[in-house]
């Protein structure tokens, strides 16, 4: 019995993190400025360097945020600080 539950939890955890996962690489490659940012933060949290060829594309990207949570944040900040 604790075998199994110490297997579907391990199971359980990879999953949160391959969701987790799919859902940075979705929001860095989104069309939208306030998404892009938000993927940005959240790639930066991670310290991972395979969101790092995302991050790098497109880097010159001079988009503005006007949303009141990333205001006057352009895309290319939001990417160099991740």
């Amino acid at each position: 019995m604790i075998k199994w539950l110490l297997g579907m939890s391990i199971l359980l955890v990879l999953i949160i993190s391959c969701s987790r996962e799919k859902r940075i690489k979705r929001l860095l490659n989104s069309k939208e400025v306030d998404e892009i940012i938000l993927g940005c933060e959240k790639a930066g949290k991670t310290k991972d360097a395979k969101y790092t060829d995302i991050l790098l594309t497109n880097a010159d990207d001079p988009r503005i945020s006007t949303s009141l949570d990333h205001k006057g944040v352009t895309v290319y900040q939001a990417k160099m600080n991740a």
